[in-house]
């Protein structure tokens, strides 16, 4: 049976949200879990002596790295990517720092995957033809960047599609802002070259013990969003389907 890794992305911008985060991830959930804090923060606020130690204790592999600038989401994911002792077998799972745990989430997306899904997650939308939210009648879907989880070799052959080699492609890193779920999603799709139908290659978990506390402002209007969606719709062609 594959292991599970956990990546969180954070700027410690929230200590005690992130303690809980962390908490709830290695109390409720067997799995590794992969921590990138791109901040200056002190790293041994999160180090084995701070709140990395309630997991280590618990018997979870941790892996960390501090980046000592702001990076963004793209690039600490990708980052925590590297950091997981991952096979082909093995699943990945994406969280904020921003989520309340509750309870174990990984035991029924993990069931999601193995009846045949490719990427799961608790919040699944459909890609606007204009980049941003569809209406429902869209030919992709994709899930949330918030929270989701995929087989490790899942995410080798949607890297493959646009040669990014990534989790996440870095084109749509910080100056810009969203929709780098979107393309993964597509990629994903992509990669089985539709014999499975989005909808199912795709699939929204219901009631998992997750809250999403939307600590972060999205930015829809500034330049680095409208750079993305025009970057997102060029690629995969939106406005012609």
């Amino acid at each position: 049976m594959g292991k599970t890794w956990i990546i969180v992305p954070t700027a410690a911008a929230d200590i005690d949200m992130l303690a809980d985060c962390l908490e709830g991830c290695s109390r409720y959930n067997d799995a590794s879990i992969a921590v990138v804090c791109n901040t200056n923060i002190a790293p041994d606020r999160l180090s084995a002596a701070g709140l990395l130690g309630v997991a280590e204790a618990r018997g979870r592999i941790v892996r960390a790295a501090f980046v000592p600038e702001r990076i963004g989401y793209v690039r600490a994911v990708n980052i925590a990517w590297g950091l997981c002792e991952s096979g082909a077998g093995d699943y990945i799972a994406v969280i904020n720092d921003d989520l309340q745990v509750t309870g174990d989430f990984v035991t029924p997306m993990r069931a999601a995957l193995d009846a045949g899904a490719l990427q799961v997650g608790p919040s699944i939308k459909h890609v606007g033809r204009d980049g941003f939210w569809g209406k429902g009648d869209e030919p992709f879907v994709f899930a949330e960047g918030w929270c989701w989880m995929a087989k490790a070799m899942t995410l080798v052959d949607a890297s493959l599609q646009a040669a990014v080699g990534t989790v996440y492609d870095p084109q749509y890193a910080i100056p810009g802002y969203g929709c780098d779920d979107c393309d993964l999603s597509i990629r994903i799709i992509q990669s089985v070259g539709f014999f499975l139908p989005p909808q199912e290659a795709i699939r929204q978990v219901d009631n998992l013990p997750v809250h999403h506390l939307h600590t972060q402002t999205v930015r829809n209007r500034d330049a680095g969003w409208a750079r993305n969606r025009a970057r997102l719709v060029e690629r995969w062609h939106l406005d012609a389907v």
